[in-house]
C-alpha cells in the first residue's frame, strides 16, 4: 500500500455494517427517571456557556425536563417541536420540525457574555432575540431526567461558549485533545455498562442513576455512530519513530504491515516468534552476579527455539553471555543442522585441554581455542566475517568484547562458505547437553564487529515508545533470549509476538481496539491469484495466522485488469469459507484501481480505500470527492466504505510544478512547522522544494465527509511519520475532531462525590472448565450468581487468540490448535476469574 513509501486485552462490540469498537449507549429514561448528580458550582455566575445533548423522546410531555439545576438553570420540552430553555428568571424557546418522538436530535445551546444561539441538528433555530443574565448561584443539585420517557445521549456542559468549528464535535464523542476540553464542566457519554453510576469523564460530577433509569445501546442514530478509525503502521516504522501512545489511542482499527506473501499461496510474519522450550533445566532468578538466567543441567539438557532461529542468507552473529560448570566435549553451545552435520550450522565445545570452540558450516569446521573456559561468565560471540580473505578470517571470535580469528576450516573465498544450507525446516537448540548457565543470547542477521558485539555486553537495543533505533539494525535482529521472565523462560524478545505485545500494551487499561495483520504483495501476486490451488494455501494460512489477531487485512498493489480483480474475487470466496466470522477482514483498493465486482464484496467486512500519493493529484480534495463517487458507483456499500487521509507526502515538484524523481516524505520533518498553515495542502520542504499533503483542515474535511455520507469510517498510513500527538497541527488529532476512535477506559466503580475515577483491582479468581482436556466446546462455571460479560483465551506466548462479548456459559474452541491455553473471564459486574485448558 504504501510501496511508495515502504521503508522498511479488548472489547469487540456490536456490528454496525462493520465491526464497531465498543457499544454506544445512551441514557433511557421513565417518566419517573432520572439521574442526580449533585451540586455543580461551576455552573455560577457563567455568562458563556455551552450545553450540548442529543435527545430521543419515547413520547413528546409537554413539560418534561430534560436537565435542571434547581428553578434557574434548566430545559424542558414545550409543545411539540418546542424545548424551552430557563437561565434564571428568563425563557427561551427554540423549535424544530425535527423534534418529534421516536427521532434523534443533537441540540447546541451557546450563550456568549449573555447573548444565546441555538442549533437543532446542526440548523440556528434562535440567535440573538434577547440578553440573558448569567446563571444564578445555587446548590441545588444537577438533575437529567424528570417525566421526560425516551433517551438522551453525550450529554456536555462547557463553561465558556464553544467556537463554532469542527461541526461543534456533533457527530463525535471527545476526548483529551478537543481544544476546549478544560473547559468542559462534566461530560456524560453514558457508555461505561459495567459501572452502577454514570460516569464523568472529567471525573468530577459522576450520576447516581434513580429507579427508571437506565443504560441502553443505540443503533438507531445514522447521524452519530462509532465509526472505525484505522491506523496503518510496520515493523519498521515503529522501530524508528518513537510513535507516542497517545496514537495509538486515537485508532481503534491498528493494522500492522507484517505479514508477507510467497508465489506459492503460504504466507508468513516478519520476525518470527522463535519461542523457547527447555528440556532438563529451567529459569533461575541469579546467578554469580546475572538475574534472570537460562540454568542448564547437563545430559539431555537443551532449549529448543524452533526453525525460524538462525535463517541467514548471507553474515550472521551470535552472541551470548555463557558461564560453563563443566566442560562437556562435543555438546553444543547452538546448534541447527542435519543429524550428519553436512548442513546447516552449529557451535561446539571441542577438547578441553585446548578450550577448543568449533563452529561447523555444511559439514565444515572451523576452530578457535583457549579462550572460553569454565567457572566464570564469559561474553561470547561468533560473526562471519570475511567473504575473500584468508580462511581464519571467515569467523571472528570474541571473548569479552576482544576479538580472535578462527583458524582451519573451507577457506572463506569460497562463495557463500560461511552460509548454512538447509536448516529451514530444521529445530535449532541452545545449550544442547551442556552444564551451563546462559543470559542475552542473541542471534543476528548481520555480521558484527568485536566493537559491535562489545557494546552489546551493556545494552542490548529493545524497541519501545520513547525510542528511536535504525530499523535496519533492528531488521536484523533474528531472535533475543533475556531468559528475564520465570513464566516464560524462553520468550524471544526479538519477535513479532513482542513487538506486538509492546504496542498492545499503549492500550493497557482502555478497551474498544482491535489490532490486525496486513498482508503484502511479492513478485508475480497476480499470477498466484489465478491459480485456484494456490488461492486455496493461501487462505489456509490466513486463517491460521487470524488465529492469532482480531483479523486480517489484504493490501496488494494493485489489479489493473478485469481478470486480476476477478481472481482477487475468487481469492475472497476462498478466504470467506475458512476465516472465523469474528475476525475482521479488510481488503485495500486505491483511486486508481478498485474494479472489484459487487459479487464478491459481501465477503469482506470493509474496504480501506487509499486516497493519496505519490502524484500529488491524490492529495486534492477534488480527488477525494471524485473518489467517493467512483467507489459508490462501482457498488461499494457505504457501510463498507473507510476513506482515508495521509501523513506521507506527494512525491517534490519544483516552483513551476514540474515534478521532480524525489521520493515521498513524512509531515513529521518539518513540514508542519514553521509558517505552515492549517488550511495549507502544499508546502515547501527542506530542499526548497514542494510537496502536496493532506493537510490539517483538509484531513478533518475528509473525516467530516465520512460522517456526513454515512460511511464506515477512516484510515490513514501512517502511524510513523504524523509529528507527535502533542503537535498543534497533528493530521492524526485533526481527524480525531471528526471520528474519534472511541478507545476507552473499561470502568467498573466510582466515587460518586469525586475526584477521580476509582478501578476495581482483584487477584482473577479460578474457574471450573469441563471437560478439560476439551475437543470442541469448553463449559465453564463461575461462583455465585456471576454472569460472563467478555471471553478471552490466551496461548502459552500470551496472545490473545479469542476475544468474545457474550453471556453463556459455553465456548467452542474447534478452530483453536491443540495445545495449552488460558482461559480469562470478564464478569458483568467487574469480576475477573481465570483457569488454564488443554484442547487435544
Amino acid at each position: 500500500m504504501k510501496k511508495f513509501f515502504l521503508l522498511f486485552f479488548a472489547v469487540a462490540g456490536i456490528s454496525l455494517g462493520t465491526h464497531a469498537q465498543v457499544d454506544n449507549y445512551a441514557l433511557k429514561l421513565s417518566s419517573q427517571g432520572n439521574v442526580n448528580f449533585h451540586a455543580m458550582p461551576e455552573l455560577n455566575t457563567l455568562s458563556s456557556f455551552t450545553v450540548q445533548f442529543w435527545i430521543n423522546p419515547t413520547q413528546w410531555v409537554s413539560g418534561a425536563t430534560i436537565y435542571s439545576r434547581g428553578e434557574d438553570f434548566s430545559a424542558k420540552l414545550g409543545e411539540q417541536g418546542n424545548i424551552i430553555f430557563i437561565v434564571g428568571n428568563q425563557t427561551i424557546t427554540a423549535s424544530s420540525t425535527g423534534l418529534i418522538p421516536g427521532k434523534w436530535s443533537q441540540i447546541s445551546f451557546f450563550c456568549n457574555n449573555g447573548t444565546p444561539q441555538i442549533y437543532i441538528n446542526n440548523l440556528l433555530v434562535y440567535d440573538n432575540l434577547t440578553t440573558l443574565s448569567p446563571i444564578p448561584q445555587s446548590n441545588d443539585d444537577f438533575i437529567i431526567g424528570g417525566g421526560f420517557t425516551g433517551r438522551i445521549d453525550e450529554f456536555r456542559l462547557w463553561n465558556t461558549l464553544l467556537p463554532m468549528d469542527y461541526n461543534y464535535f456533533r457527530c463525535n464523542t471527545l476526548n483529551k485533545w478537543v481544544p476546549q476540553w478544560d473547559n468542559l464542566i462534566a461530560y456524560y457519554k453514558f457508555d461505561q455498562n459495567l459501572c452502577e453510576n454514570i460516569v464523568d469523564y472529567k471525573f468530577k460530577h459522576h450520576g447516581v442513576m434513580e429507579p427508571g433509569a437506565e443504560r441502553a445501546i443505540v443503533t438507531d442514530n445514522e447521524e452519530f455512530k462509532y465509526r472505525v478509525a484505522a491506523a496503518y503502521t510496520s515493523f519498521s516504522r515503529f522501530f524508528d519513530r518513537a510513535i507516542d501512545k497517545d496514537k495509538y489511542l486515537l485508532a481503534n482499527d491498528l493494522i500492522v504491515l507484517g505479514v508477507n506473501s510467497k508465489n506459492d499461496g503460504t504466507l508468513y510474519i516478519s520476525y518470527p516468534n522463535n519461542q523457547g522450550t527447555v528440556t532438563n533445566g529451567g529459569y533461575l532468578a541469579e546467578y554469580n552476579g546475572r538475574s534472570g538466567v537460562l540454568s542448564l543441567n547437563g545430559t539431555g539438557a537443551k532449549m529448543e527455539v524452533g526453525s525460524g532461529a538462525m535463517n541467514p542468507t548471507d553474515k550472521y552473529t551470535l552472541e551470548t553471555w555463557i558461564y560453563l560448570e563443566e566442560w562437556t566435549e562435543g555438546a553444543f553451545i547452538f546448534k541447527k543442522e542435519t543429524p550428519d552435520g553436512s548442513q546447516g550450522i552449529s557451535i561446539r565445545l571441542g577438547t578441553a585441554d585446548k578450550n577448543q570452540v568449533i563452529v561447523r558450516v555444511n559439514g565444515h569446521d572451523y576452530v578457535n581455542q583457549r579462550r572460553l573456559t569454565t567457572g566464570k561468565w564469559i561474553h561470547f560471540g561468533v560473526s562471519t566475517f570475511s567473504q575473500d580473505l584468508t580462511i581464519e578470517e571467515t569467523f571472528l571470535f570474541t571473548y569479552n568484547g576482544a576479538g580472535y580469528f578462527g583458524a582451519t576450516g573451507l577457506c572463506g573465498s569460497v562463495k557463500e562458505s560461511w552460509v548454512p544450507k538447509g536448516g529451514e525446516n530444521i529445530s535449532a537448540t541452545i545449550g544442547e547437553n551442556l552444564k551451563a548457565k546462559f543470559d542475552e543470547t542473541v542471534i543476528w542477521h548481520s555480521n558484527k564487529d568485536a566493537n559491535g558485539i562489545k557494546a552489546d555486553m551493556s545494552s542490548l537495543p529493545v524497541p519501545g515508545f520513547d525510542k528511536v533505533l535504525t530499523a535496519d539494525i533492528m531488521n536484523a535482529g533474528n531472535s533475543f533470549w533475556n531468559y528475564d521472565r520465570p513464566e516464560n523462560v524462553g520468550y524471544d524478545t526479538y519477535s513479532y509476538t513482542n513487538y506486538l505485545n509492546i504496542m498492545r500494551s499503549a492500550y493497557d487499561g482502555y478497551r474498544g481496539f482491535h489490532i490486525r495483520m496486513s498482508v503484502s504483495g511479492h513478485d508475480g501476486w497476480e499470477n498466484t491469484f489465478a491459480d485456484a490451488n494456490k488461492r486455496v494455501i493461501f487462505a489456509q494460512n490466513l486463517a491460521r495466522i487470524a488465529n492469532e489477531f482480531d483479523g486480517v487485512d489484504l493490501d496488494f498493489e494493485w489489479c489493473y485488469t478485469q481478470t486480476c480483480w476477478d481472481n482477487y474475487g475468487k481469492l475472497l470466496l476462498e478466504i470467506d469459507k475458512l476465516l472465523g466470522k469474528d475476525k475482521i477482514f479488510s481488503v485495500s483498493p486505491h483511486y486508481v484501481s478498485y474494479g472489484l465486482r459487487p459479487m464478491y464484496m459481501d465477503r469482506v467486512n470493509y474496504f480501506t480505500f487509499q486516497i493519496y500519493g505519490p502524484a500529488k493529484n491524490n492529495f486534492l480534495w477534488s480527488t477525494y470527492l471524485d473518489a467517493y463517487n467512483r467507489f459508490t458507483t462501482q457498488g461499494y456499500p457505504k457501510d463498507k466504505m473507510v476513506m482515508s487521509f495521509a501523513t506521507t507526502t506527494s512525491n517534490s515538484y519544483d516552483a513551476s510544478d514540474n515534478k521532480l524523481s524525489i521520493a515521498p516524505t513524512g509531515v513529521r520533518n518539518g513540514l508542519l512547522d514553521g509558517n505552515y498553515t492549517p488550511d495549507m495542502d502544499k508546502v515547501m520542504d527542506a530542499q526548497g522544494n514542494y510537496r502536496y499533503i493532506t493537510g490539517y483542515n483538509q484531513t478533518y474535511n475528509r473525516c467530516n465527509l465520512v460522517n456526513e455520507k454515512n460511511l464506515a469510517g477512516i484510515m490513514y498510513w501512517d502511524m510513523g511519520n504524523d509529528v507527535k500527538t502533542s503537535h498543534k497541527y497533528s493530521l492524526v488529532k485533526a481527524s480525531s475532531f471528526g471520528i474519534n476512535s472511541n478507545v476507552d477506559t473499561l470502568v467498573t466503580k466510582v466515587d460518586v462525590t469525586p475526584t477521580a475515577i476509582t478501578y476495581i483491582k482483584k487477584e482473577p479468581g479460578k474457574i471450573s472448565i469441563f471437560p478439560n482436556p476439551v475437543k470442541e466446546t469448553l463449559f465453564f462455571q463461575l461462583l455465585g450468581d456471576a454472569e460472563p460479560h467478555r471471553i478471552q483465551v490466551f496461548n502459552t506466548n500470551g496472545l490473545c487468540v479469542i476475544s468474545k462479548e457474550q453471556k453463556e456459559n459455553e465456548l467452542s474452541i474447534d478452530s483453536l490448535p491443540c495445545g495449552s491455553y488460558i482461559l480469562r473471564v470478564l464478569t458483568s459486574n467487574g469480576e475477573t476469574y481465570k483457569n488454564t485448558f488443554i484442547k487435544n
